[in-house]
């Protein structure tokens, strides 16, 4: 071990030199990963997502209130065709959406989900947010929205409400 002024300095093993490296390579690669945030205007902007991960340590009210009524639900109730016609059809990507915010909860048949999609973890808040983005941006219908919240819940091996749409 060498000694000098400001910082001390260790001998790092062949394995801890190579686990290092590899932090290193992963964190040039997060440094490059950017994540939608959205402002109190309801307004979507990108931030480098391991900056708002660095300053973000505790589950913030303010943002997931931002995230859930001005990101997510702001964006459904503006692009899914609104009217009695595409309700039921409504109601199925509302069901994904809210089995992937409650980890895996589905309704009972009694209706009851046990759980409550805006007070859910804000990663997962955040996940769904930047899905339904993706989905505006690539204009997509509502089969695409209904399936890409489909697949983010079969990846974490969630159950499904409804097996309706023929997935």
């Amino acid at each position: 071990m060498k000694k000098s002024n400001t910082k001390k300095e260790v001998e790092l093993s062949p394995e801890d030199s190579e686990r290092r490296e590899l932090f290193q390579k992963a964190d040039e690669e997060a440094s490059k990963e950017r994540q939608l945030m959205i402002d109190l205007e309801g307004n979507v902007s990108s931030q480098r997502e391991i900056i708002i991960t660095g300053m973000q340590t505790t589950e913030n009210p303010e943002e997931k209130y931002r995230i859930y009524y001005l990101g997510i639900q702001k964006l459904l109730k503006e692009h899914l065709p609104k009217g009695k016609k595409y309700e039921q059809y409504r109601e199925y990507i509302y069901d994904e959406k809210n089995i992937f915010l409650n980890r895996g909860k589905a309704k009972g048949p009694d209706g009851v989900r046990g759980g409550d999609g805006r007070m859910t973890y804000q990663p997962d808040m955040q996940r769904i947010l930047d899905e339904t983005v993706k989905w505006i941006m690539s204009k997509g219908t509502m089969i695409d929205l209904y399936e890409r919240y489909w697949d983010l819940n079969e990846s974490f091996d969630y159950p499904h409400q409804s097996n309706l749409l023929g997935k």
